[in-house]
């Protein structure tokens, strides 16, 4: 059985979690229920409803369809390549961007200094203003021998394009320019064979 975790967030306060297994023959993704919108319009009945705030949705899935519907949760979709090179950064400051509140990047929250996930954005470029987002795609499962597996990404997602978490290690993180299809490709192989 492989374990799935999708979490993801913006500078706007929006954001996305759930969690999800993945077995031989049928999967399922638990996943925080969408926003009602404030102004109620009529019910399509060919789409699945939204739910109230507080509530989750369930999907229940062939496991080949997993990383599509993570892709489509975090919005993974046609981006602009960054025309940049990979920018190292200190890991405590990117791991600091992955694990932010979104208030804490828009300044209502209080704290000392520019927060990692600013310093992040700004070495790629970026701002609170651009409408950044950010997300993460983890997985683990068993291998043959019962030794754990496990696949994380780590995307950055700027007005400019995606960027990747890779080389990743200890002390230091490379935020990589990547095209939408390569960030696909990443996904993919967070899974298992």
């Amino acid at each position: 059985m492989c374990m799935v975790s999708v979490r993801g967030a913006a500078v706007d306060g929006s954001g996305v979690h759930g969690v999800g297994w993945l077995g031989a023959e049928s999967a399922a993704l638990l996943l925080d229920a969408p926003e009602v919108p404030d102004t109620p319009e009529p019910p399509d009945t060919s789409k699945a409803q939204d739910a109230p705030d507080g509530l989750v949705e369930l999907a229940c899935l062939v496991p080949v369809s997993v990383p599509a519907a993570v892709a489509r949760v975090v919005g993974l979709g046609p981006r602009p390549v960054p025309g940049a090179v990979p920018v190292p950064l200190p890991a405590a400051e990117v791991d600091g961007l992955f694990g932010a509140a979104p208030e804490e990047l828009s300044g209502a929250a209080p704290h000392d200094g520019p927060p990692a996930g600013l310093r992040v954005l700004a070495a790629v470029g970026a701002s609170t203003a651009d409408g950044a987002r950010w997300w993460e795609a983890a997985t683990r499962w068993p291998d043959a021998s019962g030794n754990t597996c496990t696949g994380t990404l780590r995307v950055l997602d700027t007005a400019d394009g995606l960027w990747a978490v890779t080389g990743a290690d200890a002390r230091t993180a490379t935020l990589t320019p990547v095209s939408s299809t390569a960030a696909w490709r990443l996904l993919l192989r967070s899974f298992p064979g």
